[in-house]
């Protein structure tokens, strides 16, 4: 290719990351029924679990933190259709004035399916529901949480893959000259721990052993993936406050990967990376 197309391509390429959002924001749902008490899944569906009166005070503070952050910038936001994302919503968006924001409900960021009702056996109540359950996870953690697939629901490759092409829809909206920054200057994504994980996995190319050191966040918790726009790292995203947010589970040692391994690491946190 000749200096000059090189130089056109990459005028090109300047011209469309200035259409790329100046931060995403990653957020998971404020505490839920099922996290107060985990035994409701065994008769209610897990996308009709709603927020505790806890969990409401939880979105109306985060609600508060994000119109600090954001200021008076326009917020796309895309939402779980799991009724704590969109209560956790609803908080967030009464500390926005109308027109500061738009919000989409998207399917493909909901929580991994666990099967239907979780237990759902008439045997099964209280102590003995709780042990089959306790069960399962410790399953899980013996076969690998990115791999293994709950009893008539998925596995965490199965919403790997959904994160996958959610992203390419990301890709195409924010190429749309209806949204550039001038429109929306911040994404946000209000959904679940684990989509929020594999969403990082899948953008900074973490390793499957990576993205199993890196514990859950917790409720109504938000990581920042904030723009750079001078430096060595220009026009790509770094993740904000990554030592407080991106924590190893307990005992686990985070991998050690050379510099010249391709993939992202969490212990040198070069968390940088270019628009896929």
């Amino acid at each position: 290719m000749s200096r000059k197309w090189l130089r056109v391509a990459k005028e090109i390429g300047s011209e469309t990351n200035k259409m790329r959002p100046k931060r995403i924001i990653l957020i998971r749902h404020a505490e839920s029924q099922a996290n107060e008490d985990e035994s409701i899944l065994s008769h209610v569906p897990d996308p009709k679990v709603g927020i505790t009166g806890r969990g409401t005070r939880q979105a109306h503070d985060l609600g508060e933190a994000l119109k600090d952050i954001v200021q008076d910038e326009k917020v796309f936001f895309h939402c779980s259709p799991y009724m704590r994302a969109k209560r956790t919503l609803e908080e967030i968006v009464s500390r926005f004035p109308k027109g500061q924001y738009l919000a989409r409900e998207e399917p493909r960021i909901r929580e991994q399916d666990f099967g239907n009702l979780q237990c759902h056996d008439p045997h099964l109540t209280g102590n003995k529901l709780a042990a089959k359950m306790s069960e399962i996870k410790k399953e899980r953690e013996h076969f690998g949480r990115f791999f293994y697939r709950f009893p008539n629901g998925e596995s965490g490759a199965d919403v790997y893959d959904r994160v996958s092409t959610f992203l390419e829809t990301l890709h195409r909206d924010f190429d749309k000259p209806g949204f550039g920054p001038w429109l929306y200057n911040n994404v946000g994504l209000v959904s679940h721990g684990i989509f929020m994980r594999l969403f990082l996995m899948r953008w900074y190319r973490w390793s499957v052993e990576e993205f199993e050191a890196l514990e859950n966040f917790k409720n109504a918790e938000y990581v920042i993936m904030e723009r750079q726009d001078n430096g060595p790292h220009r026009d790509q995203y770094e993740v904000l406050n990554k030592e407080s947010k991106l924590r190893p589970w307990k005992g686990i040692n985070m991998p050690s990967w050379s510099e010249q391994q391709p993939y992202v690491t969490l212990r040198q946190s070069p968390t940088y990376a270019p628009w896929d």
